[in-house]
């Protein structure tokens, strides 16, 4: 933020004098804060890049179509007018050669009719200046020009100003040229890259309390040096001043320089944002144009999130991915094989999202992936990680967790069921074979959240879980789904399952199981399909629940069993479900 150089020298006499200063020492302390200022530009560059310069026409002289202000000792930036308003819309100039200027300068020179022509625009009466309506040869003040016989009608049409090109070049002493001249009542800004020797009380200062505190410490060495006549301490002080001064460029080399994470406004430095944005606490690229801050600014990418295709095979694994913040140049996909180091194995284009990998793979083989982004030097974070496997059956016991696992390609299972206590496959997306967790005795949980699809059969038989959610699961497509003799399984939740290419085998072990509840909300039954149920502690919503499916599903051929156990018989809409069913053809037995 910025703050202009009274209120700067305002919070300086506060920390410096807080009960005041002698009328007759206010110049020379000015002085010092100046000097302080003046030394500091010299030692931190970021402070030379915060100047700006503000012209009306009482700072202006006008001459034949141009204007003329006197510039600074700088690099002038960037020159434009506007107009004080609610949009303040700025109209740049153009660098250009004084000999460009002065070729424009002719040409004004030579219209003599008062006509539209140098940017200016058409006059609505006669100029009484009948001479030369541009005044050329009239070397005269802003203010000047803008009255008559300059100027024969306010306020001055601009629309010529703003259609036109407009070229500003720097000529001797420091001079600004402008073609055309700015019209009434606008404002000229000049940004301009150097160390400004003087200031005037309008002028801007960064609004940093670090350089606050070490012009404050400047100005006590100063006061103790030249006023109180005491060395000492103005050698301590001074001393103390450089190195806050080393602290602030410290501060600016190791901190400002890389942060990428600045606001660039169209057209507009800091000085400008005090202005327009007086409560923007961000960064700000300054002393520069949004094209130019853009091309150099750090770079900054952000990792994309990985996951992999459900068409993929083993021969033909395909990895997708979702860019996240800025596109990179290119992708690059790494791989790592049963354990070993990543190695990149391709990339794409920064606008592709998928890549394919066509090696094979062998029993038991583990191929996991991530995938970068990368512009230049610059790389990005490496993406979550996603594994294929293939006829996997997992040596581990205890808790198995493997959340990277997204494709099983072939037949998947436990080398030792019994022994595995829970499953954590969170990240699971589809086996291509049979699946088999049956037999785990012990098992107290399984994750399987991401399923999607199984190709074979998926058997949870005679394990131990207490539960059993799936909550992604749409299809089983070639086998049974086998839930049989599950003593613990009170829940079955399968909310978006339609499809089971066999049977649901469900019956609990005898004389009866723990299943209560069943969630099959999208199920639709197959004729020719068994689905049993039987010998469980099924609620009676839950038994409703099944033979609606099979309304639902309109089946004519199929048998569902609900009998057994200490299942709950159907009820209400339920009785009329069933015998809807059996008159349609089902085999249904409930209690």
């Amino acid at each position: 933020m910025m703050i202009t150089f009274s209120a700067f020298r305002t919070a300086i006499n506060t920390l410096v004098f807080p009960d005041g200063q002698a009328e007759t020492r206010v110049p020379l302390f000015r002085n010092f804060i100046v000097n302080a200022l003046i030394q500091l530009q010299t030692f931190v560059e970021s402070y030379q890049l915060v100047n700006v310069n503000f012209y009306d026409k009482d700072q202006s002289w006008d001459d034949c179509g141009l204007s003329i202000l006197q510039g600074c000792r700088g690099r002038i930036g960037a020159v434009y007018a506007f107009k004080p308003s609610c949009r303040c819309q700025r109209h740049f100039y153009d660098s250009a050669s004084l000999e460009k200027l002065s070729c424009l300068y002719e040409h004004c020179r030579c219209h003599q009719t008062g006509q539209c022509c140098c940017g200016q625009s058409m006059f609505s009466e006669p100029s009484l200046y009948v001479a030369n309506p541009y005044y050329c040869g009239d070397y005269v003040s802003g203010n000047t020009g803008c009255q008559p016989p300059y100027l024969a009608a306010t306020p001055e049409d601009d629309c010529g100003f703003k259609l036109s090109e407009k070229f500003f070049a720097v000529g001797p002493n420091q001079k600004i040229w402008l073609f055309p001249r700015f019209p009434c009542g606008y404002v000229v800004g000049v940004h301009w890259r150097g160390i400004r020797r003087s200031y005037l009380d309008n002028d801007y200062v960064p609004d940093d309390d670090d350089l606050k505190d070490a012009v404050a410490c400047y100005v006590e060495s100063e006061v103790a040096r030249r006023v109180d006549k005491d060395q000492a301490t103005a050698d301590r002080l001074y001393a103390d001043y450089r190195m806050k001064a080393g602290d602030i460029i410290f501060r600016e080399e190791q901190d400002l320089k890389p942060r990428a994470t600045r606001v660039c406004v169209e057209g507009l430095d800091l000085s400008e944002l005090v202005q327009i944005y007086p409560d923007n606490n961000y960064p700000t690229q300054i002393g520069e144009s949004c094209a130019t801050s853009s091309a150099t600014a750090p770079v900054e990418l952000d990792a994309p999130v990985m996951t992999m295709d459900i068409n993929s095979e083993s021969s033909n694994k395909i990895i997708n991915w979702e860019p996240e913040g800025t596109e990179p140049e290119t992708y690059e996909i790494w791989r790592s094989v049963n354990g070993g180091a990543f190695a990149m194995v391709g990339s794409v284009a920064g606008n592709l999202t998928t890549f394919t990998d066509t090696t094979p793979m062998a029993s038991m083989d583990i191929f996991c992936y991530k995938v970068r982004g990368v512009t230049g030097d610059v790389e990005s974070e490496f993406s979550n990680e996603g594994c294929a496997v293939k006829d996997m059956f997992f040596l581990e016991t205890g808790a198995v967790s493997h959340p990277t696992w997204m494709m099983a390609f072939g037949d998947f299972g436990a080398d030792n069921p019994p022994a595995v206590t829970s499953l954590d496959l969170r990240g699971m997306l589809r086996f291509r074979g049979n699946v088999f967790l049956d037999g785990m005795t012990t098992l107290g949980s399984f994750n399987l959240n991401s399923l999607i699809k199984v190709d074979l059969e998926f058997s949870l038989a005679q394990s131990a879980m207490p539960s059993a959610s799936l909550p992604s699961l749409t299809a089983i497509l070639a086998g049974d789904f086998n839930l049989q003799l599950i003593p613990n399984m009170v829940t079955l939740s399968a909310p978006v399952l339609t499809f089971v290419g066999g049977n649901i085998d469900c019956p609990g072990p005898f004389p009866n199981g723990a299943l209560v509840t069943v969630n099959l909300a999208s199920f639709i039954m197959a004729n020719g399909r068994s689905y049993f149920f039987d010998n469980n502690a099924l609620s009676a919503a839950s038994v409703n629940h099944i033979l609606a499916r099979g309304v639902a599903s309109g089946v004519t051929s199929a048998t569902i069993d609900t009998s057994g156990g200490i299942a709950a018989g159907p009820s209400g809409q339920g009785v009329a479900d069933k015998s809807a069913l059996i008159i349609a053809g089902n085999s249904v037995t409930t209690n």
